[in-house]
């Protein structure tokens, strides 16, 4: 669960602070009470990551500035575990014993 706040711009006009917040809304976030209701200050959380978002909206140049409050991942596993080197000549000698040969076509 992501917990972060926006600064939206005060010079923007009221329909581009609406529609920011709307767009917000929309991408899946959900509003917390902020702490002041003269500035243009909101706070958020979401489930998905709001970084790329907030990137776009700085760059339309109504989110002044944003940051977050608090980061927790999710306990899900990972779809592929991370690959963790082997001792190959180990692993070489025991597949020599369990098949009675040396590998590599040559007895």
């Amino acid at each position: 669960m992501y917990r972060w706040w926006v600064r939206l711009s005060s010079q923007a006009t009221r329909s581009e602070v609406n529609s920011t917040y709307e767009h917000i809304l929309r991408w899946g976030a959900k509003t917390v009470d902020t702490g002041s209701l003269t500035d243009m200050d909101y706070a958020f959380t979401s489930d998905k990551n709001p970084t790329r978002l907030l990137h776009k909206l700085t760059a339309d140049n109504v989110v002044i500035n944003w940051g977050f409050l608090s980061k927790s991942k999710l306990a899900k596993p990972k779809r592929n575990p991370t690959y963790t080197p082997s001792d190959k000549p180990k692993a070489f000698e025991e597949l020599k014993k369990r098949f009675g040969t040396t590998l590599g076509g040559k007895s």
